[in-house]
Protein backbone atom coordinates (compact mmCIF):
# COMPACT_ATOMS: atom_id res chain seq x y z
CA UNK A 1 0.00 0.00 0.00
CA UNK A 2 1.43 3.53 -0.55
CA UNK A 3 1.34 5.16 2.23
CA UNK A 4 2.25 8.54 0.17
CA UNK A 5 -1.02 8.14 -1.74
CA UNK A 6 -2.96 8.85 1.56
CA UNK A 7 -1.17 11.45 2.98
CA UNK A 8 -1.62 13.37 -0.08
CA UNK A 9 -5.46 13.23 0.06
CA UNK A 10 -7.14 15.72 2.28
CA UNK A 11 -9.90 13.59 2.84
CA UNK A 12 -9.95 11.65 6.40
CA UNK A 13 -8.50 8.20 5.65
CA UNK A 14 -8.67 5.08 8.32
CA UNK A 15 -5.61 2.29 7.88
CA UNK A 16 -7.21 -1.11 8.81
CA UNK A 17 -4.76 -3.43 9.42
CA UNK A 18 -3.79 -5.86 12.88
CA UNK A 19 -1.41 -3.44 13.99
CA UNK A 20 -3.79 -1.94 16.91
CA UNK A 21 -5.24 2.06 17.14
CA UNK A 22 -1.61 4.16 15.66
CA UNK A 23 -1.90 8.21 15.56
CA UNK A 24 2.00 8.26 14.91
CA UNK A 25 1.08 8.07 10.50
CA UNK A 26 -0.36 11.11 9.79
CA UNK A 27 -2.83 12.98 11.88
CA UNK A 28 -5.45 11.89 9.13
CA UNK A 29 -4.83 8.90 8.94
CA UNK A 30 -5.75 5.61 12.10
CA UNK A 31 -4.87 1.98 12.46
CA UNK A 32 -7.33 -0.24 13.46
CA UNK A 33 -7.02 -3.99 14.35
CA UNK A 34 -8.69 -6.35 11.81
CA UNK A 35 -8.30 -9.83 11.41
CA UNK A 36 -6.17 -11.13 8.42
CA UNK A 37 -6.31 -8.19 6.05
CA UNK A 38 -6.47 -4.46 5.56
CA UNK A 39 -8.64 -1.94 4.35
CA UNK A 40 -7.93 1.59 3.24
CA UNK A 41 -10.98 4.31 4.26
CA UNK A 42 -11.54 7.59 2.74
CA UNK A 43 -14.47 9.75 3.14
CA UNK A 44 -15.01 13.60 1.61
CA UNK A 45 -17.39 14.08 4.66
CA UNK A 46 -16.59 13.04 7.83
CA UNK A 47 -19.86 14.39 9.22
CA UNK A 48 -22.74 13.44 6.89
CA UNK A 49 -23.59 9.31 6.36
CA UNK A 50 -22.73 8.49 2.79
CA UNK A 51 -22.92 5.71 0.72
CA UNK A 52 -20.02 3.60 0.56
CA UNK A 53 -18.32 1.59 -2.67
CA UNK A 54 -16.03 -1.58 -1.52
CA UNK A 55 -13.14 -1.76 -3.73
CA UNK A 56 -12.09 -5.30 -4.61
CA UNK A 57 -8.66 -5.64 -6.18
CA UNK A 58 -7.69 -8.88 -8.27
CA UNK A 59 -4.35 -10.71 -8.72
CA UNK A 60 -2.25 -8.12 -9.61
CA UNK A 61 -3.19 -6.37 -5.89
CA UNK A 62 -3.80 -2.82 -5.43
CA UNK A 63 -3.15 -0.64 -8.75
CA UNK A 64 -4.08 2.10 -10.63
CA UNK A 65 -7.64 0.99 -11.66
CA UNK A 66 -8.14 0.30 -7.76
CA UNK A 67 -7.05 3.96 -7.01
CA UNK A 68 -9.05 5.55 -9.82
CA UNK A 69 -12.30 3.52 -8.54
CA UNK A 70 -11.45 5.44 -5.17
CA UNK A 71 -10.47 9.30 -6.35
CA UNK A 72 -14.14 8.39 -8.64
CA UNK A 73 -16.19 7.61 -5.03
CA UNK A 74 -15.01 10.64 -3.38
CA UNK A 75 -15.44 12.37 -6.54
CA UNK A 76 -19.23 11.74 -6.27
CA UNK A 77 -19.34 12.08 -2.81
CA UNK A 78 -19.15 8.42 -1.45
CA UNK A 79 -17.11 7.18 0.98
CA UNK A 80 -14.18 4.54 -0.65
CA UNK A 81 -12.68 1.28 0.89
CA UNK A 82 -10.27 -0.47 -0.61
CA UNK A 83 -9.38 -3.68 0.70
CA UNK A 84 -5.97 -5.25 0.81
CA UNK A 85 -6.16 -8.77 0.69
CA UNK A 86 -2.13 -9.43 0.22
CA UNK A 87 -0.24 -7.77 2.44
CA UNK A 88 -1.31 -9.60 6.37
CA UNK A 89 -1.44 -12.95 4.31
CA UNK A 90 2.21 -12.55 3.12
CA UNK A 91 1.58 -12.61 -0.71
CA UNK A 92 3.07 -10.51 -2.73
CA UNK A 93 1.56 -11.39 -6.10
CA UNK A 94 -0.71 -13.41 -7.50
CA UNK A 95 0.24 -16.07 -10.06
CA UNK A 96 -2.47 -19.11 -11.05
CA UNK A 97 0.82 -21.55 -11.35
CA UNK A 98 1.17 -21.27 -7.37
CA UNK A 99 -2.50 -21.27 -6.33
CA UNK A 100 -1.51 -23.14 -2.90
CA UNK A 101 0.01 -19.51 -2.20
CA UNK A 102 -2.24 -17.38 -2.82
CA UNK A 103 -5.72 -16.68 -1.08
CA UNK A 104 -8.81 -18.01 -2.03
CA UNK A 105 -11.93 -16.83 -3.77
CA UNK A 106 -13.55 -17.17 -0.97
CA UNK A 107 -10.81 -15.94 1.95
CA UNK A 108 -11.06 -12.71 -0.81
CA UNK A 109 -14.93 -12.44 0.39
CA UNK A 110 -14.40 -12.71 3.96
CA UNK A 111 -11.96 -10.20 3.97
CA UNK A 112 -14.81 -7.94 2.66
CA UNK A 113 -16.98 -9.65 5.22
CA UNK A 114 -14.51 -9.28 8.39
CA UNK A 115 -14.14 -5.01 6.79
CA UNK A 116 -18.04 -4.79 7.56
CA UNK A 117 -18.44 -6.38 10.70
CA UNK A 118 -15.64 -4.68 12.06
CA UNK A 119 -17.34 -1.31 11.38
CA UNK A 120 -20.48 -2.55 12.41
CA UNK A 121 -18.65 -3.04 15.90
CA UNK A 122 -16.97 0.21 15.56
CA UNK A 123 -19.60 1.89 14.10
CA UNK A 124 -18.77 5.10 16.52
CA UNK A 125 -16.03 5.44 14.78
CA UNK A 126 -17.76 4.92 10.97
CA UNK A 127 -20.65 7.52 11.55
CA UNK A 128 -20.05 8.69 7.79
CA UNK A 129 -21.01 5.50 6.41
CA UNK A 130 -24.65 5.01 5.59
CA UNK A 131 -24.94 0.81 6.37
CA UNK A 132 -27.99 0.68 4.39
CA UNK A 133 -25.77 1.78 1.33
CA UNK A 134 -22.95 -0.10 0.81
CA UNK A 135 -21.69 -1.33 -2.79
CA UNK A 136 -19.11 -3.24 -3.32
CA UNK A 137 -17.20 -3.36 -7.24
CA UNK A 138 -14.27 -6.13 -7.56
CA UNK A 139 -11.81 -6.66 -10.46
CA UNK A 140 -10.96 -10.61 -12.05
CA UNK A 141 -10.55 -12.54 -9.30
CA UNK A 142 -11.77 -9.66 -7.29
CA UNK A 143 -15.01 -10.01 -9.38
CA UNK A 144 -15.56 -13.61 -8.39
CA UNK A 145 -15.48 -12.54 -4.44
CA UNK A 146 -17.69 -10.24 -5.59
CA UNK A 147 -19.71 -12.71 -6.95
CA UNK A 148 -19.47 -15.08 -3.70
CA UNK A 149 -20.31 -11.94 -1.68
CA UNK A 150 -23.84 -11.76 -3.23
CA UNK A 151 -24.43 -15.31 -2.15
CA UNK A 152 -23.01 -14.68 1.46
CA UNK A 153 -24.34 -11.11 3.12
CA UNK A 154 -27.52 -8.89 3.13
CA UNK A 155 -26.11 -5.35 4.09
CA UNK A 156 -24.64 -4.92 0.51
CA UNK A 157 -27.02 -3.50 -1.82
CA UNK A 158 -24.79 -3.54 -5.42
CA UNK A 159 -22.31 -5.46 -6.79
CA UNK A 160 -19.99 -5.04 -9.32
CA UNK A 161 -18.46 -7.93 -11.16
CA UNK A 162 -15.69 -6.97 -13.99
CA UNK A 163 -14.29 -9.84 -15.78
CA UNK A 164 -14.69 -12.29 -13.15
CA UNK A 165 -12.89 -15.67 -13.06
CA UNK A 166 -16.00 -18.58 -13.54
CA UNK A 167 -13.38 -21.26 -13.45
CA UNK A 168 -14.20 -23.51 -11.56
CA UNK A 169 -17.74 -23.04 -11.26
CA UNK A 170 -18.33 -22.79 -7.24
CA UNK A 171 -21.81 -24.01 -5.86
CA UNK A 172 -22.13 -20.56 -4.31
CA UNK A 173 -22.73 -19.25 -7.92
CA UNK A 174 -26.46 -20.73 -8.66
CA UNK A 175 -26.72 -19.32 -4.93
CA UNK A 176 -27.22 -15.46 -5.83
CA UNK A 177 -29.71 -14.21 -3.33
CA UNK A 178 -30.76 -10.81 -5.77
CA UNK A 179 -30.12 -11.53 -9.03
CA UNK A 180 -31.02 -7.67 -10.13
CA UNK A 181 -28.17 -6.10 -7.66
CA UNK A 182 -25.37 -8.39 -9.52
CA UNK A 183 -24.03 -6.81 -12.50
CA UNK A 184 -21.28 -7.82 -14.41
CA UNK A 185 -19.02 -6.17 -16.89
CA UNK A 186 -17.11 -7.86 -19.22
CA UNK A 187 -14.97 -7.45 -22.05
CA UNK A 188 -15.90 -9.48 -24.95
CA UNK A 189 -12.50 -10.31 -26.05
CA UNK A 190 -11.38 -11.56 -22.60
CA UNK A 191 -9.20 -14.91 -23.18
CA UNK A 192 -7.67 -14.71 -19.76
CA UNK A 193 -10.94 -15.40 -17.55
CA UNK A 194 -12.90 -16.15 -20.81
CA UNK A 195 -16.24 -14.36 -22.13
CA UNK A 196 -17.61 -17.26 -22.85
CA UNK A 197 -17.84 -18.79 -19.20
CA UNK A 198 -19.04 -15.22 -17.42
CA UNK A 199 -21.52 -15.64 -20.29
CA UNK A 200 -22.64 -18.80 -19.38
CA UNK A 201 -22.74 -17.96 -15.72
CA UNK A 202 -25.26 -14.91 -16.62
CA UNK A 203 -27.58 -16.85 -18.68
CA UNK A 204 -27.50 -19.60 -16.10
CA UNK A 205 -28.33 -17.72 -12.76
CA UNK A 206 -30.28 -14.31 -14.57
CA UNK A 207 -27.83 -12.00 -13.73
CA UNK A 208 -26.89 -8.57 -15.44
CA UNK A 209 -24.13 -9.09 -18.17
CA UNK A 210 -22.63 -5.59 -19.75
CA UNK A 211 -20.99 -6.95 -22.27
CA UNK A 212 -17.99 -4.69 -23.89
CA UNK A 213 -17.10 -4.81 -27.24
CA UNK A 214 -13.49 -5.88 -28.48
CA UNK A 215 -12.17 -5.27 -25.09
CA UNK A 216 -9.45 -7.43 -23.21
CA UNK A 217 -9.08 -8.57 -19.90
CA UNK A 218 -7.85 -5.56 -17.84
CA UNK A 219 -10.01 -3.01 -19.96
CA UNK A 220 -10.33 -1.13 -16.43
CA UNK A 221 -6.56 -0.57 -15.26
CA UNK A 222 -4.96 2.55 -16.85
CA UNK A 223 -1.46 1.73 -15.77
CA UNK A 224 -0.91 -1.56 -16.17
CA UNK A 225 -2.37 -1.82 -19.94
CA UNK A 226 -2.00 1.20 -21.34
CA UNK A 227 -0.73 -0.35 -25.43
CA UNK A 228 -2.42 -3.70 -24.55
CA UNK A 229 0.56 -6.82 -23.90
CA UNK A 230 0.49 -10.31 -24.66
CA UNK A 231 1.53 -12.31 -21.70
CA UNK A 232 2.98 -15.55 -23.10
CA UNK A 233 3.48 -17.41 -19.70
CA UNK A 234 0.06 -17.05 -18.33
CA UNK A 235 -2.32 -20.00 -17.84
CA UNK A 236 -5.68 -19.02 -19.12
CA UNK A 237 -9.27 -21.05 -18.61
CA UNK A 238 -10.99 -20.54 -22.37
CA UNK A 239 -11.28 -24.14 -23.47
CA UNK A 240 -10.68 -25.36 -20.04
CA UNK A 241 -13.56 -28.03 -19.59
CA UNK A 242 -16.98 -26.14 -17.96
CA UNK A 243 -18.61 -26.12 -15.68
CA UNK A 244 -15.52 -27.85 -14.14
CA UNK A 245 -17.15 -29.56 -10.88
CA UNK A 246 -16.69 -27.59 -7.61
CA UNK A 247 -14.51 -30.52 -5.73
CA UNK A 248 -12.09 -30.50 -8.60
CA UNK A 249 -8.54 -29.84 -6.99
CA UNK A 250 -7.07 -27.03 -8.56
CA UNK A 251 -3.76 -27.22 -6.91
CA UNK A 252 -3.38 -30.44 -8.38
CA UNK A 253 -4.40 -29.57 -12.00
CA UNK A 254 -2.17 -26.67 -12.30
CA UNK A 255 1.12 -28.99 -12.26
CA UNK A 256 -0.47 -30.79 -15.31
CA UNK A 257 1.06 -28.40 -18.34
CA UNK A 258 -1.85 -30.26 -20.55
CA UNK A 259 -4.25 -29.06 -19.49
CA UNK A 260 -3.71 -25.63 -19.79
CA UNK A 261 -3.50 -22.91 -22.50
CA UNK A 262 -0.83 -20.31 -22.36
CA UNK A 263 -0.72 -16.72 -23.25
CA UNK A 264 -3.21 -14.19 -22.57
CA UNK A 265 -4.08 -10.51 -24.09
CA UNK A 266 -4.84 -7.83 -21.50
CA UNK A 267 -5.38 -3.92 -22.47
CA UNK A 268 -6.62 -0.96 -21.26
CA UNK A 269 -9.62 0.93 -23.12
CA UNK A 270 -10.62 4.24 -21.39
CA UNK A 271 -14.11 4.82 -23.23
CA UNK A 272 -15.35 1.25 -21.91
CA UNK A 273 -13.95 1.93 -18.52
CA UNK A 274 -15.42 5.23 -18.01
CA UNK A 275 -18.74 3.62 -19.40
CA UNK A 276 -18.43 0.81 -16.32
CA UNK A 277 -17.95 3.68 -13.82
CA UNK A 278 -20.46 5.72 -15.03
CA UNK A 279 -23.03 2.50 -14.41
CA UNK A 280 -22.05 1.35 -11.40
CA UNK A 281 -22.03 5.16 -10.18
CA UNK A 282 -25.38 5.17 -11.23
CA UNK A 283 -26.44 2.09 -9.42
CA UNK A 284 -25.20 3.48 -6.19
CA UNK A 285 -26.43 6.61 -6.28
CA UNK A 286 -30.46 4.81 -6.53
CA UNK A 287 -29.98 3.20 -3.06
Amino acid sequence: ISYTKLIVHTYLCYMINDEGLNTNMQQKTNAIEIDRCSAIISTPDRVSKLPTIIIVHGSGGIGSCEWEWHDLALKNNFNAIIVDHFTKKGVRDWWWHEPEFNPSFYDMANDVVNVIDHMYTNEALFEFIDFDKLAVVGFSAGGTASILLSTMVNEIKVFGSVNPCIWPYLPEFDKVKNKDSLHLYCGDLDDWCSYDKQKFFSERTGTHLHTYKNCHHGFTRPRTNPIGRNLPDTVTFRNCDFPVPYNYNMSNIVKFKDSWEKGVNVEYNAEASKQVQEHFINLVKSL
